[in-house]
C-alpha cells in the first residue's frame, strides 16, 4: 500500500494528483500548512479529491518531527475536528499528553467504521533495540490503536535489520495492520522492502519531503514494480 504525503497549499489539487499517481491512501499534514485550523475546514475539499482512496490526516507535533505546536487540549480538539470533518484516518502520537484523550473522543464520535486511529511513535534520535519496538507496537494496539506506526532513524545498517526483524516478530502476533521504517538515506531500503516483513504500507512523497528518506510516489511505484 503507497501513501504519498501532501504538504503545502492547494491541497485539493495537490491530493487529486497523488491518486493519479497510484496512491492507496492519500496523508494530508496539516501541521505544515500556514492556519491548521483553516486546514481542518478545508478537510471535506480535499476528502472529495481524494476519490476512492482514504484520506489520513496528521497534525505532527514539533515533539515528533513536526511543526505543530498546539498544546494538549489544542492537540486533542484539532484531531476531533478533523474526525467530525470527515477524515477517514487519523494519526494520534502514542506519546502526547492527549493521547487518551484523542483516542476516546474519536472512538465516542464515530458513526459507523470511522475514522480509524493510526497511533505513531517517531524516533529521529536512534533507532530503538527490536524488544522495545514490539513492545511499543503491542502498546500502541493496547492503547486503541487501529494502525500501529513506528519511524526510527538508523545510525548503522543493523538498525535498519533491527526494525524489520521487529516487523516480522510483532506480526506474528498483532491484530492490527502495522506501518514501520526506517528513516533516512541509510533506512530507505526499509521503505521498499517493509512489507514482506509485515508492514501494511509505505509512505512517498507527493511534491515536497515531509520526512528524512521518503520517495517520489513514482520512484517508489518502479521499484516495487520491480521487487513483485
Amino acid at each position: 500500500m503507497i501513501v504519498p504525503v501532501v504538504v503545502g497549499e492547494d491541497a485539493p489539487a495537490r491530493a487529486g494528483e497523488a491518486v493519479r499517481a497510484g496512491a492507496d491512501v492519500v496523508e494530508w499534514r496539516i501541521d505544515l500548512v500556514a492556519d491548521a485550523a483553516r486546514a481542518v475546514r478545508e478537510i471535506p475539499a480535499v476528502r472529495a479529491a481524494c476519490g476512492a482512496a482514504p484520506l489520513l490526516v496528521t497534525y505532527r507535533t514539533t515533539a515528533e518531527g513536526g511543526s505543530g505546536a498546539a498544546g494538549p487540549a489544542g492537540y486533542a480538539e484539532m484531531l476531533l475536528a478533523a474526525a467530525r470533518a470527515g477524515a477517514d484516518l487519523l494519526d494520534v502520537e502514542a506519546d502526547h499528553p492527549a493521547a487518551a484523550d484523542a483516542v476516546a473522543g474519536i472512538r465516542a464520535g464515530r458513526d459507523g467504521a470511522g475514522p480509524a486511529i493510526v497511533m505513531s511513535h517517531h524516533r529521529f534520535d536512534a533507532t530503538p533495540p527490536a524488544r522495545e519496538i514490539v513492545e511499543r507496537l503491542a502498546a500502541m494496539e493496547a492503547a486503541g490503536a487501529d494502525v500501529a506506526k513506528l519511524a526510527a532513524m538508523p545510525t548503522r545498517w543493523s538498525d535498519v535489520l533491527d526494525l524489520l526483524a521487529a516487523t516480522a516478530a510483532r506480526a506474528e502476533e498483532a491484530r492490527v495492520p502495522l506501518v514501520t521504517m526506517s528513516m533516512g538515506t541509510l533506512g530507505a531500503p526499509s521503505r521498499l522492502v517493509g512489507g514482506r516483513f509485515g508492514s501494511a504500507a509505505t509512505f512517498a512523497s507527493a511534491g515536497d519531503v515531509s520526512a528524512p528518506g521518503q520517495m517520489p510516489v513514482a520512484e517508489v511505484l518502479r521499484a516495487l514494480d520491480l521487487l513483485a
